[in-house]
């Protein structure tokens, strides 16, 4: 597959295209500076660019030659130097003088901490790792070695607690969905969940529940949830915090 990043100033899009049978492309981007990465099965990627798009214009004649690569490895570590297992790492190899990226890397780690990149190639990556237990760390301008693993280390996070009660009872409610919907750093906001798929924190027989990911550096917005009963927001939770109570009332319609 092919990936076409146009960027000018104030502006960015990403175009995903399809390569023909025969290996040649053909397609319609937007003006501006455009960067061009191929990626297949079995190859490290091929990039191209900076090329400079003009309204109206051509590019004409680019050649992208896939390499084999090499296993690339990262070691995820605690902070006492001890591997972090079934770690996940989720990134891509970003553009030149950009931070943006696809999200083309999905990786775990092994028993000894380790993440291999079957085919990698020395282009600057970005790559989230969270890990049940600590706080999850973003690693910009992360460039793999043939020769060594990089490594990276993260911090053991500080568990959030809270419970969930019934309103008009005030019993716990059991089974109640505690979600990361987005969390803040200081004027910047980052989108961390979505309101389906699995839930970052369940509650118990005693509506209790804990969150152990949190950053210490950044607030947070849950999305709490239970059948049966209307939804609430909690806004600037943060790690550590002890003892939030949300109580859930009745599912109110309209109509």
């Amino acid at each position: 597959r092919l990936w076409f990043r146009c960027e000018r100033p104030a502006y960015g899009t990403s175009i995903i295209a399809d390569v023909a049978h025969e290996g040649t492309f053909h397609h319609s981007i937007d003006y501006g500076t455009v960067y061009v990465r191929a990626e297949a099965d079995g190859y490290a990627p091929a990039f191209a660019g900076p090329l400079e798009a003009e309204p109206g214009g051509e590019i004409d004649g680019i050649e992208l030659v896939l390499p084999e690569g090499f296993p690339g490895r990262i070691q995820v570590n605690d902070e006492a130097g001890r591997p972090v297992r079934n770690a996940d790492l989720v990134g891509g190899y970003t553009y030149p003088n950009s931070s943006s990226y696809t999200h083309t890397i999905r990786l775990t780690t092994d028993a000894n901490g380790v993440a291999t990149l079957e085919h990698a190639t020395t282009e600057t990556m970005t790559v989230k790792i969270s890990a049940e237990g600590f706080e999850p760390r973003d690693v910009q301008d992360l460039v793999l070695d043939p020769g060594e693993a990089r490594v990276v280390v993260l911090a053991k996070a500080q568990p959030t607690t809270g419970v969930v009660l019934d309103e008009a009872t005030g019993q716990p409610l059991e089974g109640a969905e505690i979600r990361i919907l987005q969390s803040a750093q200081g004027t910047h906001s980052y989108g961390e969940n979505h309101a389906t798929g699995a839930a970052d924190a369940v509650t118990d027989a005693q509506g209790r529940f804990e969150l152990n990911q949190l950053r210490r550096d950044r607030q947070y917005l849950l999305f709490i949830r239970a059948a049966g009963f209307g939804y609430r927001y909690v806004s600037d939770v943060e790690a550590a915090d002890r003892n939030i109570t949300v109580a859930l009332g009745p599912k109110k319609t309209i109509g």
